[in-house]
């Protein structure tokens, strides 16, 4: 790690280079910030872990901590969440939330003029500045919902074109702390969520589904049994031949 002029701390990849000059030999230090680089590498490998976890996961919270965990490595990503839109409520659910100040939302809740429902209203992701945040409230699309950030990102999730939800991250204490990469990177993402997303509830939709019929069967108070029809049928059959 170096320093800058201001205290901040970067890494850096340092080179010696020797140099003959009049007084003998100097070594020329030379120091490049790496930090970009580290930060491709670790949006990189967030992007695997998270295509690992759709597979290697059982259900849809799983997946998701599992997702928010790898997004930490590579942003600002302590404050994180995800809401889907209910096809029959037309209402937003809070799938999953992790968050420095505000609470979770209930079951299900309208989103109002929310960035979140602007970013699901658009289907585009929004990289929120205090000064692009001001500009849509001055339009009439947005108003502050919940504690006020200093950075905000969201991005779309979308299965064949059309939104499905919405994911977030947010830091509450660094300004600008998102660029227009890390916009880039999680819109990568998002694609992988939600196709996984869909899979998960598609899956524990089928569990539910298979365990509401086992407990059906098994207190059922009537006996329940199968015969086979087709060997009813050919002796039936023989018996007017």
């Amino acid at each position: 790690m170096a320093q800058r002029r201001d205290g901040s701390r970067f890494p850096a990849q340092v080179g010696l280079n020797p140099m003959k000059t009049n007084d003998g030999v100097s070594i020329l230090v030379s120091i490049i910030d790496i930090s970009e680089q580290k930060r491709s590498e670790a949006q990189r490998q967030s992007l695997i872990e998270i295509m690992q976890a759709a597979v290697e996961t059982s259900n849809l919270h799983e997946y998701l901590t599992h997702v928010h965990d790898s997004l930490k490595r590579a942003l600002s990503a302590d404050n994180y969440f995800v809401i889907l839109k209910n096809k029959t409520t037309g209402l937003f659910e809070e799938v999953y939330s992790a968050d420095k100040f505000d609470l979770p939302l209930p079951p299900q809740v309208e989103m109002k003029k929310s960035a979140s429902s602007y970013v699901y209203r658009t289907g585009q992701s929004l990289l929120l500045t205090e000064e692009r945040f001001d500009q849509l409230v001055a339009q009439g699309e947005m108003e502050l919902i919940g504690n006020n950030s200093l950075s905000w990102l969201g991005v779309p999730l979308k299965i064949g074109g059309e939104p499905i939800g919405v994911m977030v991250v947010q830091d509450y204490e660094n300004e600008g702390c998102y660029s227009e990469r890390d916009e880039e990177f999680l819109a990568s993402t998002a694609g992988q969520v939600a196709l996984a997303i869909e899979r998960k509830r598609a899956e524990e939709e089928l569990r539910a589904s298979q365990k509401h019929f086992y407990e059906l069967f098994e207190n059922v108070p009537v006996g329940i049994w199968e015969e086979d029809f087709s060997a009813i049928r050919e002796f039936l059959y023989g018996l007017f031949e």
